[in-house]
């Protein structure tokens, strides 16, 4: 599956959000309604779990790249929910990113590799429907970064943190993301 597109939120401030996931699903859990959860699990956060709202989860390690060069590469297993079933499998999936060549945002591809549990799966997942299915899911989670990053953009840390519930910490994170250029 491959993705590609463009964001209206700096290379910069996605490569805060990316070494900072827990506070990503915090602000799309805030802004979008929808519950998104991360968490690292190990101490130099290269290993994570991480949910959106009962229809996607993962547990993947980076495996190589780093947000400097915008190029990250994970592995992982994950669980997709379509209908009613319960797919799952196992992913390499190759994230690239760059400033746009307007200067207003940046450009993205997001390739996966997956490997379903079985061989029934498989067999559905070569189907062009399973595809867009699979495609609209990443694509659901790239409107919500859009839409949850202009909201922010417009109300701003004051904005944000007026409604309460933000610790300490997670105010002076986001203070640090608005301090990069939109």
């Amino acid at each position: 599956y491959d993705v590609s597109g463009d964001l209206p939120l700096s290379a910069k401030r996605l490569s805060y959000l990316v070494e900072d996931l827990p506070l990503a699903a915090r602000l799309l859990t805030h802004y979008q309604g929808v519950a998104y959860t991360a968490e690292y699990l190990d101490a130099d956060r290269s290993r994570l779990r991480a949910s959106r709202a009962g229809t996607l989860a993962a547990q993947a390690d980076r495996v190589s790249g780093s947000t400097e060069e915008g190029v990250l590469y994970y592995y992982g297993n994950g669980t997709s929910r379509m209908g009613p079933w319960r797919l799952r499998g196992q992913a390499l999936v190759e994230v690239r990113y760059q400033p746009a060549p307007s200067g207003r945002g940046l450009q993205y591809r997001i390739r996966v590799l997956a490997a379903p549990a079985n061989a029934v799966v498989n067999a559905f997942m070569n189907l062009w429907l399973f595809k867009s299915v699979l495609r609209g899911k990443v694509e659901e989670v790239l409107r919500d970064i859009t839409q949850a990053s202009a909201k922010l953009d417009r109300q701003g840390l004051a904005g944000l943190t007026a409604a309460g519930g933000w610790s300490d910490d997670e105010q002076r994170r986001l203070a640090a993301l608005l301090a990069r250029p939109g």
